[in-house]
C-alpha cells in the first residue's frame, strides 16, 4: 500500500492531536524534544536553519524519511483537502491572502473527528496531478523581481539569477524572463507531491542553493537572513513552470493568531474568497 507522509514543520510545541500521517518535526535548535523527529537528526543541515527556515526540514526529509507520497504544511499554515473545503470557508475567520485564517481550536478539533482522512483525502487528487499547491495569489506588474524587491533587498535574487546562468546560461535566460513576467505565485512551500517529483525537486533546490552560499552577505535582520528559505519560494515556481510540471490547487488556512506576522506578500489574492 502507497505510504505517504504529511509532515508539519514546527520550531516550537504544537497543539495538534494524533492524526495519522501527519507527522510534527522539529526543526531550531531548542534542547528540548517535542516532536517524534528531528531535522538534525541522520543527514542533515539543521546548522543552517536559521537561514534556510523551514528548508531543513524539507532536506531532513528527503535525505532520510523516504515515503510513495510527502507534504508539508507548517505550524501555523496547513493545506485542506476538497473533503474539508465547506468546513473551512463556513468556519473561516475571514478571508487571508488566497486563503483564509481559521481559529487553532476550531483546526484542532475538526483534525480530532476526521482524523486519517485528513491525509488520505488528498490521495485522489495525485492521481490528477503531480503536485498540490495553496491557491495562488497576484504578483505586481515586474512579477517576481518587483515583488521581491518591494519586501526583501533585491541583491540575493539577482545572484541566484547568476548562479543559474553558470549552471547554464539558457537556465539563467529562462529564470530571469520567468521571474520578470510571471503574474501569480504559489507562497510558503507548502506542498504535496510524489516521492520522484520531491526528489528531482531537491536535488535541483538543493545544488543551487548551496552555490548560492559563499555569494551573499546576509543581511543583520533577523526575519532577512531568512534569504535562502524565501528564494527557494521563487525557484519552486520556476522549477514547476521549467519542467511543466501538472499541478492543481486546495485551499489553504493560517491560524488566526498568527496575523500580526503576515507576511507583504500575502496580500495579493488572485481569487476573492467569500465566506460561505
Amino acid at each position: 500500500m502507497p505510504t505517504f507522509r504529511l509532515f508539519c514543520v514546527t520550531h516550537k510545541p504544537l497543539i495538534l492531536p494524533s492524526v495519522r500521517d501527519l507527522i510534527p518535526i522539529q526543526v531550531g535548535t531548542s534542547e528540548s524534544n517535542f516532536c517524534p523527529i528531528r531535522d538534525n537528526q541522520g543527514k542533515t543541515i539543521s546548522s543552517k536553519n536559521a537561514t534556510y527556515s523551514e528548508l531543513t526540514a524539507m532536506y531532513s526529509i528527503w535525505k532520510n524519511h523516504p515515503s510513495h507520497f510527502v507534504g508539508f504544511c507548517h505550524y501555523r499554515r496547513f493545506l485542506f483537502p476538497p473533503t474539508l473545503s465547506k468546513w473551512l470557508r463556513s468556519n473561516a475567520v475571514n478571508p487571508y491572502a488566497s486563503g483564509f485564517s481559521l481559529k487553532e481550536d476550531d483546526l484542532v478539533a475538526k483534525l480530532a473527528e476526521v482524523n486519517a482522512s485528513y491525509c488520505s483525502d488528498f490521495l485522489p487528487l495525485l492521481e490528477q496531478a503531480d503536485v498540490i499547491l495553496p491557491y495562488e495569489c497576484t504578483l505586481p506588474k515586474g512579477g517576481f523581481l518587483a515583488q521581491y524587491a518591494s519586501v526583501h533587498p533585491i541583491g540575493p535574487m539577482y545572484r541566484l539569477l547568476a548562479v543559474l546562468s553558470d549552471i547554464d546560461q539558457r537556465l539563467g535566460l529562462l529564470a530571469h524572463q520567468f521571474f520578470l513576467d510571471q503574474r501569480s505565485a504559489h507562497w510558503c512551500n507548502l506542498f504535496i507531491s510524489s516521492w520522484p517529483v520531491f526528489d528531482q525537486y531537491s536535488h535541483f533546490l538543493f545544488d543551487v542553493l548551496f552555490r548560492l552560499e559563499d555569494q551573499i552577505v546576509l543581511p543583520r535582520s533577523q526575519y532577512q537572513r531568512r534569504v535562502f528559505a524565501f528564494l527557494s519560494e521563487r525557484l519552486f515556481n520556476f522549477w514547476l513552470w521549467m519542467h511543466k510540471i501538472k499541478t492543481c490547487t486546495v485551499d489553504w488556512a493560517i491560524l488566526d493568531t498568527s496575523h500580526l506576522s503576515r507576511e507583504p506578500h500575502q496580500f495579493h489574492a488572485s481569487v476573492q474568497k467569500s465566506l460561505l
